[in-house]
């Protein structure tokens, strides 16, 4: 194309002032070549093209209230299994933790202890382990986060905030459960959160 045009015109302009398209096609309305039967052809289209993207929408969203549900699930029975274990009894704690101090005072020679005291200490050692708040909580949180799922509205930001929430007290699970069983469930619990936070990211 430059050579032509350097030849014709003495010298080459930049092809883009050349290559407009308003400068070489134009389109002229003309309403004899759109009559009723086209516009009607046309808004059957449209709404049928609409109706099409609506039930897929509808599909789609189903599919992932589903699977929201699905890792719900998981996530209850995690922290039922937490709630629900013989580390929670907390009586049952204190009597391990004092007979353990017996066991351990008796061994370096000491006979004489104050057994309120110990029973004081044990409670008290037993009492930081306790995660009935945490679990309440998360409880309390995933029964908010399935009401939101039935809403017919926005609810992408709010489900986010209620999984930062159970994060949150995942975290402080896995810092106060002893025992390698539990300490296990708490890591697992949080990778199922995180996994729930992801597909949330697809809510609106």
């Amino acid at each position: 194309i430059r050579p032509l045009l350097k030849e014709s015109l003495g010298e080459t302009p930049a092809l883009g002032e050349w290559l407009r398209p308003s400068d070489f096609v134009r389109i002229e309305p003309d309403a004899a070549c759109f009559g009723d039967e086209d516009k009607n052809l046309l808004k059957d289209t449209l709404r049928e093209a609409a109706a099409r993207a609506v039930a897929m929408k509808q599909k789609e969203g189903d599919a992932l209230r589903k699977s929201l549900s699905q890792r719900l699930a998981a996530v209850r029975a995690l922290t039922a299994s937490v709630e629900s274990s013989p580390e929670q009894d907390l009586e049952r704690a204190a009597q391990k933790f004092s007979q353990r101090m017996s066991d351990l005072f008796r061994g370096i020679g000491v006979s004489e202890m104050d057994p309120e005291r110990l029973l004081q200490e044990a409670a008290l050692a037993a009492s930081r382990c306790d995660v009935t708040e945490e679990v309440e909580r998360l409880k309390s949180h995933a029964e908010q986060f399935d009401a939101y799922l039935e809403k017919n509205e926005s609810v992408g930001k709010t489900l986010d905030f209620l999984i930062q929430e159970m994060q949150r007290e995942a975290n402080t699970l896995s810092v106060k459960l002893r025992s390698n069983e539990l300490a296990a469930v708490a890591v697992e619990l949080k990778s199922e959160l995180e996994k729930l936070r992801e597909q949330a990211r697809n809510v609106e």
